[in-house]
């Protein structure tokens, strides 16, 4: 009794009045006003609640729409809009999920363009939902929608926004009520071109499903688990997303994929032939094999078959624009990469470079973290982007790029013997296990940190000159022979040191900041 006291829905017929007023609860005013205009009626919004509305009202003023009630009163809130400072932090109506109710959208839409710019974000939204209802009510009367109408409930080319946390429940009410094959084919009849984006994601199946032989830019049929029906158009444009497709059973790609393809679900090559061109990132990341996969020859952007344990039947692409992940491989024996890589090489599982040939450049990141030995292992000439040898004990046989472009982890080798760092890192370079700084040579400049923490003694130890980030000493125990950077972008830490030390180093060195 209690509960329906408090919480009472409001009529469809008072609904349909929408006179009434705006009224403006300043911020830090008294919250409880606010609170009890709430109260009894069905919002869903947690302003109701008086810890919630104070904390609000602190953050900015607090806008509510009130219509007229059966006895001519302003009392039934319609629109809040929360202010947070200058600019409007949300907007919700009392519609499920908090979205505008359908009568409601020329009062919002009227009060938003008050707020100028800020409010101008919100006019999409309006728009939507008023146009949403405009379809909802041409759909209860058993009128035809025209091919604009599909368009946009089908969200084609750009999704419905509302006000509300979650999308307007109508959008999903209306389409269970529509055959949607039918109305997608009439949408994309007598059209052998389609202009834009292709959103299907909504489809289970594909079964009578006539699509363009050309689509400009991305097609989107993430809902289907099965290549039954499906006939694709010749070329996409943009991204081909199938990421759901488990069997390439049936499967016709196009011609050509001008940007990305998702068949990330797949988990076996047989009966699977790849575009000729592929502009973006291929996704075959669930491959378990091999076998019967015939990749492009060249490919623009990435590529990962991270699944993928064995080069058994793996033939690479001769070049790839951007990144190739194999990070499942545990033997690159007879693989041959392409020369030249323009993003990252991922091969985090290799614990031995036996038979690795690395291209002579890879423009990203080169992981081989999980190598214990650097025996055999022949570099490229450069990497620029981060280079993780994070599992080396032994600089043994490691011959190491002139530059590295971004981070250099090499943070288990413990003696600097035959250890050749590159004469430039652009990113940290971490050498953590190195207990010893006797015979290290660090590279002429570093842009990120240098992390030496286990060094117990700065013997030996001949710093850059300069550091982009912080220098970490925190292992030594002692100043005694320590020639510090003349410029260090970020801290010094000297955790271990005793502080009549450091407060000599900090008047040594007024322009560090040293911990």
């Amino acid at each position: 009794a209690w509960a329906i006291e408090k919480v009472t829905v409001s009529q469809e017929s008072e609904l349909k009045v929408t006179a009434g007023e705006w009224i403006k609860y300043q911020q830090k005013s008294d919250h409880m006003p606010l609170v009890k205009s709430l109260q009894g009626h069905a919002t869903g919004w947690c302003t109701a609640g008086e810890k919630t509305a104070k904390a609000q009202l602190n953050m900015g003023d607090f806008h509510v729409y009130y219509s007229h009630d059966p006895k001519g009163n302003a009392t039934i809130p319609r629109v809040a809009i929360r202010m947070q400072g200058g600019s409007i932090g949300e907007v919700r109506g009392i519609a499920p999920d908090q979205n505008l109710d359908p009568y409601i959208g020329d009062i919002a839409e009227q009060k938003l363009q008050e707020f100028g710019p800020e409010g101008e974000k919100y006019q999409k939204k309006v728009q939507d939902m008023k146009r949403l209802t405009a379809i909802e009510k041409l759909h209860q009367a058993g009128s035809e929608l025209t091919k604009e109408d599909l368009e946009f409930l089908y969200e084609i080319d750009n999704e419905i926004e509302g006000f509300g946390y979650q999308k307007d429940p109508r959008i999903k009410e209306l389409l269970a009520e529509r055959d949607e094959i039918k109305d997608l084919n009439y949408l994309l009849s007598n059209i052998t071109v389609w202009e834009g984006n292709l959103n299907l994601n909504r489809l289970k199946s594909a079964k009578g499903l006539e699509l363009p032989e050309w689509v400009s830019g991305r097609l989107r049929l993430g809902g289907l688990t099965s290549a039954e029906g499906l006939k694709l158009p010749e070329s996409v444009g943009g991204s081909l997303n199938l990421s759901n497709i488990r069997s390439a059973k049936g499967l016709k790609l196009p011609e050509s994929v001008n940007g990305d393809l998702n068949l990330c679900s797949l988990t076996l090559a047989e009966g699977l032939k790849l575009p000729h061109s592929v502009g973006g990132f291929l996704d075959l990341s669930r491959l378990n094999s091999a076998e019967g996969l015939e990749l492009p020859e060249s490919m623009d952007g990435s590529l990962d078959i991270s699944n993928i344990c064995s080069v058994e039947g793996l033939k690479l692409p001769e070049s790839v624009g951007g990144s190739l992940v194999l990070s499942s491989l545990t033997s690159a024996e007879g693989l041959k990469f392409p020369e030249s890589m323009g993003g990252s090489l991922i091969l985090r599982s290799l614990t031995s470079a036996e038979g690795l040939e690395l291209p002579q450049s890879v423009g990203g990141y080169l992981d081989l973290s999980g190598l214990t030995s650097a025996e055999g292992l022949k570099l490229p000439e450069s990497v620029g982007g981060d280079l993780n040898l994070g599992r080396l004990t032994s600089a043994e046989g490691l011959k190491l790029p002139q530059s590295v472009g971004g981070h250099l982890d090499l943070h288990n080798i413990r003696l600097a013997e035959g250890l050749k760092l590159p004469q430039s890192v652009g990113g940290y370079l971490d050498l953590n296990g190195l207990t010893l700084a006797e015979g290290l040579k660090l590279p002429e400049s570093v842009g990120g940190s240098l992390i030496l923490r286990s060094l117990t003694s700065a013997e030996g130890l001949e710093l850059p000159q300069s550091l982009g980030g912080d220098l970490n000493l925190g292992g030594l125990t002692s100043a005694e022979g320590l020639k510090l950077p003349e410029s260090v972008g970020g801290k010094v830490y000297l955790d271990k040191m005793l502080e009549n030390e450091k407060e000599a180093l900090r008047k040594k060195y007024p322009n560090l900041i040293i911990r």
